[in-house]
């Protein structure tokens, strides 16, 4: 999301002091220890994408993020993964692919997607939701249940 690897180890470096001198906000009904820093990682990305008004446009074709080079310093490896998501995004229909884009690739919040779009937050979220099942079934990712660690 933030486009570098340095930028990005400095996010979680952060996350990770922020999440030390505020544990007590941590609540184990909620979710996992995972999930709670994953959310706060993204929404600080998010609110260093939007504070430094970076704008980062995907490409409109089916598989625009398998065409994109890979960014300087990606672990061996990693260039499959990226063609094998680019694919899978690719075989999703145009509006639930269109709103992972925007989200996931662009930074844009829920609100920010659906004023692009012209539709509602509530279509947004459902086909987002529905991206993302999709996307867990055909990559095979294993999701923990809300309060187990891993």
């Amino acid at each position: 999301m933030l486009g570098s690897r340095a930028e990005a180890e400095d996010l979680v470096h952060d996350v990770l002091l922020e999440a030390w001198k505020r544990a007590e906000t941590y609540d184990p009904q909620r979710a996992s220890v995972k999930t709670w820093l994953l959310l706060r990682l993204r929404s600080r990305a998010l609110d260093r994408l939007r504070s430094a008004r970076v704008s980062r446009h995907v490409s409109e074709d089916d598989a625009g993020l398998a065409n994109r080079s890979a960014p300087a310093g990606e672990e061996p490896g990693q260039g499959s993964d990226r063609a094998r998501l680019g694919e899978k995004l690719g075989a999703l229909p145009e509006a639930q692919r269109r709103v992972v884009e925007l989200v996931y690739f662009d930074g844009l919040s829920a609100r920010e997607a659906a004023e692009r779009l012209g539709v509602p937050v509530g279509t947004i979220k459902s086909r987002l939701a529905a991206a993302l099942d999709k996307l867990r079934r055909v990559l095979d990712i294993q999701v923990l249940p809300t309060g187990a660690e891993g």
